[in-house]
């Protein structure tokens, strides 16, 4: 029979760890499994501590009834397991005698297991778990570093569609060049490095540009330019992604204040971050900014996502409802991604919904879901009186396909990318049939 052993020291659990790489010849290896339940702590936030232990008890009774069943069946072993807490939504297994095929297989229906929805109090809730795994020892001669390494596989598991990820040293590496990218990062903020570059946004019923999207840019003192998709994962990772948003806020609106100063008053869109969202003084640290920079407020539009709106319904009511009433609109981004309440959407006061382009690129492929999708997403924004944005948009035949529906908004490399301020300047210039000279584009 098969036997499991249940600690609640994390301690005990080190040790035994820390004994079995002591004893164990060359040969010999064991998986450290470390889970973690996404959704865990913020619903034990939610419970009292009579319901929260309860909750917990469940919890650990899957984990160590899945490690039964997935020992007997899938790897067929008989040694001890070793299951431990060792957060509030962090849980590890310790598995001796495992190859890492049978590390991976294990890790594998483990989290399979764990991803079914819990049955509590007449509620089915699904927690969400990933997991990491590093083998003892070729992964650390000692319990603290196997667990470090089985996390930092964790850490790596959230952007795979496995949900499980093993450990190996391209992860040291990969660590290592995210801990410098960070730092690099910090001293870019000191040294205002960070630029918003402009991307045109097309009105449809006129064919002209009346309005922008803010994108950040990262410009080195060498000129060179680091890719988004390199430095917004790490600042989101990092807490960085806050201070960058409000840079770029900043930038937007100075710029647009000045660019209708020069009579060419334009719509800029700024995207808001969920750590930006979730700060109290949110909609006050905005319209301070807006102030500062003499812009009117109408004139700003807040894209918020769609998952960041509906963690919360009523908290993002409370938090847009200032803003909305001082003028400045709001945007829905993402949306179609998430999993939005109809009955929520409509008591919130947004003014814009942008159609995400995975929906648009995948008209390009013919996928009459996609474009089924999309009228969907046009005849409720008439039904709420909302302005949509198709974004992403790269060949005629979408412009044509959204205004024949309409849609009032395109942005996408059909129209441009986004450029530096002095450029999308000049464009405004030229549009309007204006001579431009460098101190106007600037």
């Amino acid at each position: 029979m098969i036997q499991l052993r249940v600690c609640r020291d994390q301690d005990r659990f080190s040790r035994e760890v820390d004994f079995f790489i002591l004893q164990q010849g060359e040969g010999a290896s064991g998986a450290v499994v470390v889970v973690e339940l996404q959704r865990l702590a913020k619903l034990m936030q939610t419970f009292d501590p009579i319901a929260s232990r309860d909750f917990i008890r469940l919890v650990a009774e899957r984990l160590t009834s899945s490690t039964r069943t997935v020992e007997r069946v899938v790897v067929r072993r008989r040694e001890q397991s070793l299951c431990a807490r060792l957060g509030v939504a962090e849980f590890a297994v310790f598995a001796p005698g495992l190859s890492q095929a049978d590390a991976a297989r294990f890790a594998q229906h483990l989290t399979a297991a764990l991803n079914q929805p819990f049955e509590w109090r007449g509620h089915k809730l699904t927690l969400g778990a990933f997991c990491g795994v590093a083998m003892a020892p070729r992964d650390g001669r000692d319990a603290d570093t196997v667990v470090r390494h089985a996390r930092m596989a964790l850490g790596a598991a959230q952007n795979t569609p496995a949900r499980m990820k093993l450990y190996t040293q391209s992860l040291d590496r990969e660590a290592v060049a995210r801990i410098t990218l960070e730092r690099e990062m910090r001293g870019a903020l000191e040294r205002n490095e960070f630029r918003a570059y402009f991307q045109p946004k097309i009105n449809l019923a006129t064919g002209k540009i009346e309005a922008c999207e803010a994108l950040a840019r990262w410009i080195r003192p060498d000129r060179t330019i680091i890719s988004p998709g390199r430095f917004i994962p790490v600042a989101e990772e990092s807490g960085l992604i806050s201070p960058l948003s409000d840079a770029i806020l900043r930038e937007a609106c100075w710029k647009a204040a000045s660019w209708a100063r020069a009579g060419l008053p334009t719509k800029v869109a700024v995207n808001v971050s969920a750590l930006q969202f979730k700060t109290e003084r949110f909609a006050e640290n905005v319209l301070r900014v807006v102030q500062h920079a003499g812009l009117a407020p109408n004139n700003l539009e807040l894209e918020i996502t769609e998952s960041m709106v509906m963690e919360d319904p009523d908290r993002a009511l409370r938090v847009i409802q200032p803003l909305r009433e001082a003028g400045v609109r709001l945007a829905i981004d993402d949306f179609g991604c998430g999993h939005s309440s109809l009955a929520a959407l409509s008591k919130l006061p947004f003014d814009v919904i942008k159609i995400d382009q995975q929906f648009v690129r995948q008209l390009e492929r013919g996928d009459g879901q996609a474009a089924a999708i999309i009228e969907m997403i046009l005849a409720l924004a008439r039904t709420l009186d909302m302005e949509v944005v198709a974004e992403g948009v790269e060949r005629k035949q979408e412009v044509e396909f959204m205004a024949a529906r309409g849609c009032e908004w395109v942005q996408g490399f059909l129209y441009g990318a986004a450029v530096p301020a002095a450029e999308f300047a000049e464009m405004l210039r030229r549009q309007a049939g204006e001579d431009v000279t460098a101190e106007d584009a600037a």
